[in-house]
């Protein structure tokens, strides 16, 4: 939730674009659930966005499995190749959305965490 409300924020463009990295089989399942998660979180029930037909079919795929991220991560391709070499603990890292609040911003080739979209969890 933390990158999607500093994009929001700073939303220069009328356009944002989302891209799945996949991998080198192409498709994955675990980068469109957090597609469709970012996508959520950016758009909500907010009108002035258009989606596309990949971002929609990603954010109904998120929404349709939000309750169940770590089923979901540990059932993709790379997930399975995580808990074959032991990285269960990182999937549930992965799985426990906006546990971290940090906005990675790319500044002179490398990617930081900006202290102008520092959110303190309140709780």
């Amino acid at each position: 939730p933390f990158v999607a409300d500093a994009v929001r924020k700073e939303r220069e463009a009328e356009t944002i674009v989302v891209v799945c990295s996949g991998n080198s089989s192409g498709f994955s399942l675990e980068d469109f659930y957090g597609a469709g998660h970012f996508i959520d979180c950016l758009v909500g029930d907010r009108k002035q966005f258009e989606l596309t037909d990949a971002a929609l079919a990603a954010k109904q795929f998120y929404q349709a499995r939000k309750n169940s991220a770590m089923e979901t991560l540990s059932s993709s391709l790379v997930g399975r190749m995580f808990h074959q070499h032991d990285g269960d603990p990182e999937m549930l890292l992965a799985a426990n959305k906006g546990a971290i609040n940090l906005v990675p911003i790319l500044e002179n080739g490398k990617i930081v965490n900006s202290e102008k979209f520092r959110i303190t969890k309140q709780g």
